[in-house]
């Protein structure tokens, strides 16, 4: 079990490093700077924690407590990236633009509120209700996530969508994650200790297709339009030909 947690802890970082790569080989920093300080963010933090976890001089409480800020950090560049991926894949497209942002902006504001108010209910106190706070908001930006994930797969096709963008990818893969990150958030108040500690396998094993989706995206060579162009038949000619001289006659 201590093998599978530290390979899912891990090797998922490690793909995050080639994403890293990726983005700046493929010259999408512009494109998505959020995304891109995210990505930053999460190897940092990554670096961070492992040195802490292997220097002896250092306490459970230091890893702790850059667990959670860790957490609160993530959670607002992940809004900021939601924000990022609904520009430019959905408002650049709409006419109702104005009105989407507001409901955009509204509903971040909403879940954020609610898992202020919902956290002030917790009994806890001190480290455990900050963590606790933390993971109510880290579930606020699944929600949307898995939200987004859906809209995006319900008019895919109607906003004429390519599946095969990075921008897509991003949303992708984290909707992956959110979802099950969601369903087992769900599960982790009405289980024990050893029942907590298997949310947190499946929630990094998902971290880790979350990333693969997204390694996958940019390995992926982007598929040209192939356009052909049919070669003019004479009776097409002789057609267009006779159409022109009525124009002209009348």
């Amino acid at each position: 079990m201590l093998f599978l947690r530290y390979y899912l802890w891990i090797v998922p970082h490690l793909f995050l490093a080639l994403v890293l790569v990726g983005v700046f080989r493929r010259d999408l920093r512009r494109q998505v700077p959020l995304f891109l300080a995210y990505v930053i963010f999460e190897l940092v933090l990554f670096a961070a924690l492992l040195t802490i976890n292997f220097l002896p001089s250092s306490s459970a409480l230091q890893y702790y407590w850059l667990s959670v800020f860790g957490l609160a950090v993530g959670a607002s560049l992940k809004c900021g990236v939601i924000y990022e991926l609904t520009e430019q894949l959905l408002l650049s497209r709409s006419g109702l633009v104005p009105l989407l942002r507001r409901l955009l902006r509204a509903v971040a504001g909403t879940l954020l509120l609610v898992a202020v108010g919902f956290s002030a209910t917790f009994p806890a106190t001190g480290v455990d209700r900050a963590r606790r706070i933390f993971h109510a908001l880290d579930f606020g930006t699944s929600v949307m996530l898995v939200g987004l994930l859906v809209f995006l797969l319900l008019f895919a096709e109607a906003l004429r969508l390519s599946w095969r963008s990075f921008m897509m990818g991003i949303a992708l893969g984290f909707g992956v994650s959110a979802s099950v990150g969601v369903t087992t958030s769900a599960l982790r108040p009405h289980v024990g200790q050893s029942g907590s500690i298997i949310i947190d396998l499946i929630q990094m094993a998902a971290y880790q297709v979350c990333v693969l989706v997204w390694l996958g995206y940019l390995v992926m060579p982007e598929r040209v339009p192939q356009i052909t162009i049919k070669a003019l038949q004479k009776k097409d000619i002789e057609l267009w030909n006779q159409e022109l001289q009525k124009m002209v006659q009348r």
